[in-house]
Parts: structure tokens; C-alpha cells; sequence
């Protein structure tokens, strides 16, 4: 943190010296910046329009499959455009991974023991918001056919998680950016550690459902309860309602069920009402917003 006196210029323009060590190698003199007043925040962009993120990294797979494809998330999560792999033991199955987990990239060049993975998916083609939704309505459609078509429930949580994980990748290159945060919808911290909450508990409650689609001789009703529950809960989210979440959270509260997987579906559900809560009470009629005047 540091804190630095403004300066008076001329006749209305206040101008404050920004430390060297921030700025130096990043912009030269003369540049432009980007600048947005947020909350009684006034926050500095130095990449203006640019999204900050590595052009293009070279990686040498390390031991372990497993491992590298961590790794190759990692760089996607952070907005890497290119990523060069070295030495790959089982490139079949990385191609497989990247093909079957990663949203708007291509495989671009393919050698002997490498590849090259490319990102074409532009950060304004999808908001966040419209990435919740999409991770919504998956949702929805999973517990639709739980009971008729199991398998295609399994089938969709692949796609659930592929916008899990575009989805965060949103929302980090929200935060390094003013001008993409306002593209994806998300230019508040906390409305992006909101929108990343919720996306891990619909993420979850997808996991949930796998399970109780392998089992789906034994299929509990108390699923279909939770049903009608969670579509009330996915217009809260997305209309901020925080009086339909109190009373979603009341409602979950009655549910009792004895399945471990249902009754971990009933806690999500709680948590992302929670959350809504906590993300609408400023909208709300029980809160009035008064200005500081100087007396």
C-alpha cells in the first residue's frame, strides 16, 4: 500500500505521481492508461486493452500424466494463447484431454514427442454471466433426465465441467483487466468471488448427480423435491433476488432425506442461496444507500 498527497495543476486538474518500481519497464512516458472510478475505488489499468496474459509458453512435461494436465489447465486458467509441450510420453491421451476438457482452443502442431495447443476463443465471446448460465441450464437438463436416461447425465457433466473451467478462466482475466471485466460482465472483486462460489456449487451438485445416476435402480425421490426448489433458486441468481433466496433457504431447511448424495445437494443448494443473499443485499429495500456529505 502507499500513499501519495495530490497535486493541484491549473485551475481544476488534480494529478497524483505513481511509484517508479510499479510502472517501470511496463509503460513509457506519454502513454495512456486506463482509469475507472468503482465504489469510491479508483482503479489503474497499464494494459489498457490489452488482456494481460503470456502469449506463448514452451512447457516440458513433467513426470506424470496426470501432472501435465494440471499444468496445461494452469496455463489456460491464466489466458496463455499458445502452449508449446516437450517431451510427452503419452500424446495420445494429452490430445484427448485437451480435445475433451478445454473450450475454444485447437491442437495447431503435432510431432513425434510434442504439440502445440492453441487458444482461439476471444474473452468477449462469452460473459461470464452467460458461462453461469450455460453451467445452469446443464444442470437443469442432468436432473431432467437422472431417471429416464443416466447416462446421458454422465455424458453431460463433461460438459459441465469444460464451462466450469472456461469459466474461471473468464473470471481471471476479468480481474487482470478493467476493460475485459467490463466485456465479461464482472467488474467487481466481489462479484467475481460470487460468481466463482456459485459456479463451484453447481459444479458440485453435478458430481452429485453422477452419482446418483450410477445407482439409478435405488433412485430417491427426495431429487424430486430438490427439482422445482432449484429452479426457483436459478432465477435468484440471475435476477439477484435476496427475498426468493431467504425463502429458498427455508424452504431447504424442511427438505430431510436420508441419501448422502441428495442431502449433499440440499447443503450446495443452501450455500448458493447464501450467496445470492450476499450478493443482492445492497438491492435491497431493507437497505438505503446514504451519501457522505461534508458538514
Amino acid at each position: 500500500m502507499e500513499t501519495r498527497k495530490i497535486q493541484k495543476t491549473g485551475g481544476s486538474t488534480y494529478t497524483v505521481s505513481l511509484p517508479k518500481e510499479w510502472v517501470e519497464g511496463e509503460i513509457q512516458a506519454g502513454e495512456s492508461i486506463q482509469m475507472e472510478k468503482v465504489n469510491g475505488k479508483i482503479s489503474l489499468d497499464l494494459f489498457g486493452e490489452k488482456e494481460k496474459s503470456q502469449a506463448s509458453v514452451v512447457l516440458n512435461a513433467p513426470d506424470g500424466i496426470e501432472i501435465l494436465k494440471r499444468d496445461i489447465v494452469g496455463l489456460y486458467l491464466n489466458g496463455t494463447q499458445t502452449i508449446r509441450i516437450k517431451d510427452i510420453e503419452n500424446i495420445e491421451e494429452i490430445k484427448k484431454f485437451v480435445r475433451e476438457v478445454l473450450i475454444g482452443v485447437e491442437i495447431t502442431r503435432v510431432e513425434n514427442d510434442s504439440l502445440e495447443i492453441k487458444n482461439l476463443f476471444r474473452s468477449e465471446d462469452l460473459s461470464s454471466r452467460n458461462g453461469l448460465r450455460r453451467m445452469d441450464s446443464t444442470v437443469k437438463s442432468m436432473m431432467d433426465d437422472i431417471e429416464s436416461n443416466p447416462e446421458r447425465v454422465r455424458e453431460m457433466e463433461d460438459v459441465l465441467d469444460k464451462y466450469y473451467i472456461l469459466l474461471l478462466r473468464q473470471l481471471v482475466l476479468s480481474q487482470r483487466n478493467l476493460n475485459v471485466g467490463k466485456k465479461l460482465e464482472v467488474e467487481e472483486n466481489l462479484k467475481a468471488m460470487d460468481y466463482r462460489l456459485i459456479a463451484k456449487s453447481i459444479e458440485r451438485i453435478g458430481d452429485h448427480l453422477v452419482e446418483i445416476s450410477k445407482h439409478e435402480k435405488d433412485y430417491d425421490q427426495g431429487l424430486d423435491k430438490l427439482k422445482p426448489i432449484y429452479g426457483d433458486l436459478s432465477t435468484a441468481i440471475f435476477d439477484s433476488e435476496q427475498k426468493k433466496a431467504e425463502n429458498i433457504v427455508k424452504v431447504l431447511r424442511e427438505v430431510n432425506t436420508e441419501d448422502r448424495n441428495i442431502e449433499r445437494i440440499r447443503r450446495l443448494m443452501l450455500d448458493i442461496s447464501n450467496t445470492v443473499i450476499n450478493f443482492s443485499i445492497m438491492d435491497s429495500d431493507r437497505v438505503k444507500i446514504l451519501e457522505n456529505k461534508k458538514s
